[in-house]
């Protein structure tokens, strides 16, 4: 019986320190959700979540680049604060059935701000190109 519970321990010691420590984000069901999670990741500093939710390509890829190394040059203070922020939404276009754009601001810092959000391949993403050029 000891050994028994002893290989049961060890088993599951063993697929506690395998397990994937990773965070598995959940593709978006809609444009706002979309929206949100991005915001969210990048005001809490977590670029990986920022990253699951925008649009993946090279350019996409240097503006958050940019935005990842402003938010390492705040204090501690500021990016406690920003992470403790709440999002408030002042505005949805829906431009079309695949593009949506939403203007935010946040409860810190109160500036506002747009977000792209297009529905490519059948999945929500944040398009920053739009916040940088404002393009449609």
């Amino acid at each position: 019986m000891r050994i028994m519970m002893m290989l049961a321990i060890v088993t599951i010691l063993i697929g506690v320190s395998c397990r994937n420590t990773e965070t598995a984000f959940v593709k978006a069901d809609s444009d706002l959700e979309a929206g949100r999670n991005f915001i969210e990741g990048v005001l809490k500093g977590d670029f990986k979540k920022a990253a699951f939710f925008m649009l993946d390509d090279e350019q996409n890829q240097s503006y958050l680049n940019k935005l990842k190394r402003r938010y390492r040059e705040r204090s501690e203070h500021e990016r406690k604060q920003y992470a403790e922020a709440s999002i408030v939404m002042m505005d949805v276009d829906v431009v079309s059935d695949t593009v949506t754009i939403i203007s935010y601001h946040n409860s810190f810092d109160n500036i506002a701000r747009k977000v792209k959000v297009v529905n490519k391949n059948k999945e929500w993403l944040v398009d920053l190109k739009y916040t940088v050029n404002g393009n449609l």
